[in-house]
């Protein structure tokens, strides 16, 4: 009976919670936050966008990274499955080539012993 109660107890807390949302005073001069290409580079306004929300609305403002995050992180991985083969192959190639060197080095080292064997051979007689 006890656990229901407290249970109860956390549901209508829950219930009771208030949905924040930014003051409009937050976006009352959207122009601090315009693009001028002579003057900045194109990060900077995002990242004054964002310095002013997290002064405004702090959790507006996380879940706005934890988004542009989570996308970012999206793409990267659909990028990484697409060129895996190319990564893959190329890697293959650069070890079969290192693979050939030493290959020609192994062959040219029998061929010089067997000229030295029979140099030797001949000072010999």
């Amino acid at each position: 009976m006890k656990r229901i109660i407290l249970v109860l107890c956390c549901l209508a807390g829950a219930a009771r919670a208030e949905v924040s949302t930014p003051k409009p005073e937050c976006f009352a001069n959207p122009a601090r936050w315009a693009y001028d290409r002579s003057v900045e580079t194109l990060a900077q306004p995002g990242q004054r966008f964002l310095a002013d929300l997290r002064a405004c609305d702090s959790t507006l403002a996380a879940n706005i990274e934890e988004a542009v995050r989570y996308d970012i992180q999206t793409k990267e991985l659909a990028s990484f499955a697409k060129n895996q083969k190319a990564v893959l192959a190329a890697y293959g190639a650069a070890w079969g080539l290192v693979a050939l060197a030493a290959l020609g080095a192994w062959l040219r080292w029998r061929r010089v012993t067997r000229l030295l064997a029979e140099l030797e051979a001949k000072v010999k007689r």
